[in-house]
């Protein structure tokens, strides 16, 4: 709450940078908008200006969705990512973190799928089910989380026929 006098300072003030007329009278004060104001259903947007809005509000649905579906970074980097930040580690504590944790292979056990991995592919193009089946000695999920890790990182992608294949950057 504000006393009478502030908000007639405060009225005052408005009148005088023009936003309001205020008349401070004697039983009953008026006051009165110096412009009319405009119904939303009647502000007109320029198209330049709305495409731009809407642009940017794509842009954050976009990332929003991209930070409930991701299944593979952690959701503090995805954040930290959208507001330009460039170094940060996984914070440990997501729900993607965490799993990643549970799931995670030895170095030497990765490296040899990689290579077993890239070898094969180098080969021939393969569903993924062929793929799996072609390596044998390892367990299928440790297969299945290197082929993902590759394909995150682009050493691996689908052809038009949904076959995995080598990238040109292995």
């Amino acid at each position: 709450k504000i006393s009478e006098t502030e908000a007639v300072k405060q009225l005052t003030y408005l009148t005088e940078v023009s936003i309001l007329d205020f008349k401070p009278a004697s039983d009953v004060p008026i006051l009165s908008y110096s412009k009319d104001r405009v119904h939303e259903d009647r502000i007109i947007l320029p198209k330049e200006i709305y495409l731009d809005r809407k642009k940017v509000k794509k842009q954050q649905l976009d990332f929003m969705i991209k930070l409930c579906e991701s299944k593979h970074i952690c959701r503090s980097k995805l954040l930290l990512s959208y507001f330009d930040e460039t170094e940060f580690k996984n914070c440990g504590v997501c729900d993607i973190c965490i799993e990643n944790k549970k799931k995670q292979l030895s170095v030497s056990v990765f490296n040899k799928i990689n290579s077993i991995v890239a070898l094969v592919v180098s080969e021939n193009e393969w569903n993924i089910k062929q793929l799996v089946n072609h390596i044998p000695g390892f367990d299928e999920k440790e297969i299945l989380e290197v082929i993902q890790w590759k394909l995150d990182n682009n050493e691996l992608t689908y052809n038009k026929n949904h076959k995995i294949i080598g990238t040109k950057q292995e």
